[in-house]
């Protein structure tokens, strides 16, 4: 559908590396990443906006280099939304396909029907600057989806609105992209965002694509140090490899002092050498409290210490778990039910080599 071959892109003093990701047939595709990390550039790259500076780009098997953008049939809705304030609602949305030339008349009963699913008929007659700014988004994202593009693309078009708006917002998009089966490519810095819309994620790192894949997959096993601890991941430590069979390696993590088993293979890296060093870590969440998780105490090991901290985040537990002789904690996360059984003082955990993942060691 969407192919993207070394697609490099410069703009000004900053250069995105060559990035080659593909995208399928209705998929909900999302670009990761902090600001600055080259996102909006590659979107940018996409909808025409810049020439690329190395590689090719394809939607639907063709070229896009030589396609004006207003032939590319691609719909956008950037951050600052363009609307015309001279035109109104309908007009606003008209527009995009009266730009096209577009004539056929199932195109403006797509329009009329979006109008309805956005919750936009009573303001059809209202100008940008009448509306608030969770109405002028719904005008932005029916305009975009009224010429049935075959490619949608999104630049963080939520980023200036409340919390409560931006959800009501996210369910609202995911069931206009479901029903339109429409392809779309998004941008966005929100991890939470990107897995509530997205199916895929890929995740651009100053101006490189470190992770291409399903989000569980990229949000479970991060493949670099950088995803990681961009996802916010703390729980990340040195090891080396002593030994390996088909499924596992067997690590020595001297910071935990301790021996633990993790998947041999879960990402595109080579799989290590015994001896070689790596980096092991594991989600907050995916750590067992062993007095309250009641797991298969086989399939982890086990670690004594004490619970030094416990916070509130509003919709779990945040505890500070330190093994016993070691000069680091744990992050662990329980939910609200299982926090009436934890309390500050000796505790024990569970890491599963299930729920471990490694990357290589970052080089300095």
């Amino acid at each position: 559908m969407l192919r993207l071959d070394n697609v490099s892109v410069k703009a000004g003093d900053f250069s995105l590396s060559p990035v080659s990701l593909s995208m399928h047939k209705e998929e909900r595709h999302v670009l990761l990443g902090p600001s600055g990390s080259g996102k909006s550039t590659l979107l940018e790259a996409v909808i025409g906006f810049r020439k690329p500076h190395g590689g090719r780009l394809f939607l639907d098997g063709r070229e896009l280099s030589r396609i004006p953008v207003e032939n590319r049939g691609i719909g956008y809705v950037p951050q600052r939304l363009g609307l015309f304030p001279h035109l109104t609602v309908r007009q606003n949305i008209l527009y995009g396909i009266r730009i096209r030339r577009v004539k056929e008349p199932k195109y403006f009963e797509l329009a009329e029907r979006l109008i309805e699913e956005v919750g936009l008929g009573p303001l059809v007659s209202r100008y940008p600057e009448t509306l608030s700014g969770g109405e002028r988004q719904r005008v932005a994202l029916a305009r975009a989806l009224a010429s049935a593009p075959r490619l949608f693309l999104l630049d963080e078009p939520f980023s200036a609105l409340n919390e409560s708006l931006r959800r009501e917002l996210w369910i609202l998009l995911k069931k206009l992209l479901e029903h339109n089966k429409i392809p779309t490519l998004m941008v966005t810095h929100d991890l939470e965002e990107a897995f509530f819309l997205g199916e895929r994620i890929s995740v651009l790192i100053e101006g490189k694509l470190h992770q291409s894949d399903a989000k569980t997959v990229v949000y479970r096993k991060p493949a670099t140090v950088e995803v990681a601890r961009f996802l916010g991941v703390r729980n990340i430590f040195p090891a080396r490899i002593l030994g390996k069979d088909h499924s596992c390696l067997i690590l020595n993590c001297p910071v935990l002092k301790t021996r633990l088993s993790v998947n041999r293979s879960h990402n595109d890296h080579a799989v290590p050498e015994i001896g070689d060093e790596i980096m092991v870590g594991i989600l907050p969440e995916l750590v067992y409290l062993n007095h309250i998780d009641r797991s298969d105490a086989s399939s982890q090991v086990s670690l004594k210490g004490e619970v030094i901290d416990s916070i509130d985040t509003g919709r779990g537990i945040n505890l500070q778990f330190r093994p016993e002789g070691c000069d680091v904690a744990l992050d662990v996360s329980v939910g609200l039910r299982e926090a009436v059984s934890v309390n500050i003082g000796k505790a024990e955990v569970g890491l599963a080599a299930a729920n471990l993942f490694w990357v290589p060691k970052t080089k300095r």
